[in-house]
């Protein structure tokens, strides 16, 4: 049994789209297995996508819908990224900021002031992937289990042929069918492990423990 004085209330409300959400949610079991309290925020529409969580965590993982305000050009039900075309996604940004006004908040302003208002800030990396790399293309071809995508010289996008290239690389040639035997070994020994993932958990959790805010009496 975990130490009820040392128990945690974590409040969870990732941005609208399931890339997001689901693995939010299954870091929110794993840290109301310990013992401790999450809050999981999202709109009723997603609320309702989530699996159950399990008897034994129902009294720990509590799951909050909350509206998301009528946004202009956001269509009815729009309530995640899944259920709208990507050049709608500012609109469902400006629903999930709870923005009344016409006012376009830009990313950037967004993540200066959640980084502003917090105690702490968690990066969602690995370090027996990334290392001390940040570029996920860069990692990604380090580690040769894949291949680069090549961009125009003139304006930096990707092409068609360009795509089709890397593909025929990974389906076709020697380079390919080796990027997937590493991808495969990278998977079991890394991506595949328990005990890994149960360590990034354990030191996010004592961290918060170690650093939670001091209730003034």
């Amino acid at each position: 049994m975990a130490d009820e004085s040392k128990n945690l209330h974590i409040v969870m409300f990732p941005f609208l789209a399931f890339g997001h959400i689901l693995p939010f949610y299954e870091l929110a079991k794993l840290i109301a297995q310990k013992g401790h309290k999450i809050s999981f925020i999202s709109t009723p529409r997603n609320i309702k996508r989530l699996p159950k969580p399990p008897l034994n965590l129902q009294p720990f993982l509590e799951l909050i819908e909350l509206p998301l305000p009528q946004v202009e050009n956001l269509p009815q039900n729009a309530e995640s990224t899944m259920d709208i075309p990507h050049h709608m996604v500012p609109y469902l940004k400006k629903a999930f900021d709870g923005l009344e006004e016409p006012l376009r908040v830009t990313d950037a302003f967004r993540i200066q002031e959640s980084i502003r208002g917090a105690a702490a800030i968690f990066i969602r990396s690995c370090m027996e992937v990334e290392g001390e790399q940040e570029l996920n293309s860069m990692v990604v071809e380090g580690m040769k289990v894949g291949v680069k995508v090549e961009r125009n010289e003139g304006d930096g996008k990707f092409t068609r042929y360009s795509i089709a290239k890397a593909l025929r690389t990974m389906m076709f040639q020697e380079e390919g069918k080796s990027c997937k035997r590493h991808a495969e070994e990278k998977k079991n020994k890394i991506f595949g492990s328990m005990e890994i993932q149960q360590k990034y958990i354990d030191d996010f959790v004592d961290y918060m423990q170690i650093h939670r805010p001091i209730k003034n009496n």
